[in-house]
């Protein structure tokens, strides 16, 4: 606002203005002064002078103001209310054209905020249209990958059902050995056991890819009686046909599914291999297996040569810190790393060729609690309970009924099974019900039962 415009705010009369209504209904106020003046106030609080002055020739008086911002220098009339008329009338288009400039600024902003926003799509579709131009690479490569995992799988399926053959015929010929077949067409190795338990789950699973399959079949092969395995990585990949790097992938799919389960425990020379444990229900009570027979001639030559498997040697030793022995078939017999010989002659207990060694410590033994409790109730020279060792525990097992060796005794706490919905079931009954429906095998139970009774020891593990 101009300095002379301030002046005028100074000067405003504090008589009650006059109000002016021009004929479109625009509304002005004013206020008469002395010397024939007027004071006018503006839509926008500005406040001009009308003046009046003498008359011409014409002999009537004139009024003169000045209107800023109006186009128009000078405005002029003869009486007052024309000039208000003109004031109200110029006032008024003062404040439309104010208007139509705001609305003018807020159309060119909005012009301007469409030009940058056409601009960003633009930028946007360029990558978008890249970025699907990499997918559809992507997509194409993957398309090739899937065509060589396609071949791969077919290849894998083709020699896991070979396996599985092999697999049938073995035990065919455990079944026969088991029956009491007189001797086996081709010598196996002494001092191993395979958990056929195991073995029967794994061939049961589903839900895994053919390679993935194949490597858990490995595993139920390798586990011993507590369900432990530990065939090493290049082992694997020497029997399965994959390369290293596919033998760690499928072991994580089988991981992930809940097949098997890591351990803290490593083995080997080196102590590098990992360990991993099958599900309890595959080792918990009837996870020996079928000895095979041989002729005891081959059998003597072969522990005079020592046992060997060719390329790739199998598992010895087990969990638990336990001494397998290799020398004394006897005491491994003792140990329980495999059920009686049908013949007699535990010298020709033997199994599968290439599976890892079970011979288990004296405290996994099935007679080991009947031990335990003789030991109890036996007494020293100060009269204190007797505390059960493994070289007692064979000495005492050496003096029992051979045919009893591998039997443990009713237990007076209660036979030992598993619980599912409140029924109780033998280790065999949820063994058959794990390999129909792997899904059960962590719902299970470990429970007691006793004079009718079910007490739940365990919860199942998640």
């Amino acid at each position: 606002m101009s300095p002379d415009q301030l002046e005028l705010f100074k000067l405003r009369p504090r008589a009650k203005s006059k109000p002016f209504r021009s004929a479109s209904g625009w509304e002005i106020s004013y206020w008469p002064l002395p010397s024939n003046k007027y004071r006018v106030e503006l839509s926008d609080g500005a406040l001009i002078d009308i003046t009046k002055q003498s008359p011409g020739r014409s002999g009537h008086p004139r009024l003169y103001t000045k209107i800023p911002g109006s186009g128009q220098d000078i405005v002029q009339a003869r009486n007052l209310k024309t000039i208000l008329a003109q004031i109200a009338l110029l006032d008024q288009i003062r404040v439309l054209n104010k208007s139509i400039q705001i609305k003018l600024k807020q159309q060119d902003d909005v012009a301007s905020a469409l030009s940058d926003l056409a601009k960003d799509d633009h930028v946007a579709l360029e990558e978008e249209n890249a970025r699907l131009l990499a997918e559809v690479e992507s997509l194409r490569a993957a398309e090739a990958k899937w065509l060589e995992m396609e071949a791969e799988n077919t290849r894998l399926g083709d020699e896991n059902a070979r396996v599985r053959e092999q697999l049938a015929a073995a035990q065919a010929q455990a079944a026969s050995s088991a029956a009491g077949s007189p001797q086996d067409p081709q010598p196996r190795i002494r001092n191993q056991s395979i958990n056929y338990p195991a073995l029967q789950w794994a061939v049961a699973q589903r839900g895994l890819s053919a390679p993935a399959r194949h490597i858990l079949l490995i595993f139920a092969i390798h586990a011993n009686e507590r369900g432990y395995t530990w065939p090493g990585v290049d082992r694997i990949a020497a029997i399965s046909g994959q390369d290293p790097g596919t033998v760690r992938r499928r072991i994580e799919e089988i991981l992930a599914k809940r097949r098997i389960f890591r351990t803290k425990k490593r083995s080997g020379t080196t102590g590098q291999v990992k360990v991993y444990r099958l599900p309890r229900i595959t080792y918990e009570r009837g996870g020996k297996s079928h000895p095979f027979q041989n002729d005891e001639s081959a059998g003597k030559a072969r522990d005079k040569r020592g046992i060997s498997l060719g390329n790739s040697a199998p598992n010895n030793g087990i969990m638990n810190n336990e001494q397998p022995s290799t020398s004394n078939q006897g005491a491994a017999k003792a140990l329980g790393n495999s059920i009686p010989n049908t013949s007699g002659n535990a010298s020709d207990s033997v199994c599968l060729e290439g599976y890892q060694n079970q011979n288990q410590p004296a405290r996994d033994h099935p007679k080991w609690p009947e031990f335990a409790r003789y030991c109890r109730g036996q007494r020293d020279k100060r009269g204190n309970p007797g505390q059960p060792t493994e070289k007692g525990f064979r000495t005492w097992l050496n003096k029992q009924n051979p045919k009893w060796r591998n039997t443990p005794a009713p237990n007076p706490d209660g036979e030992l099974g598993w619980e599912l919905n409140g029924k109780f079931y033998t280790q065999e009954q949820a063994t058959q019900l794990g390999i129909q429906d792997p899904d059960l095998q962590v719902k299970f139970r470990r429970t007691r039962r006793r004079d009718g009774k079910i007490v739940i020891i365990s919860e199942p593990k998640r």
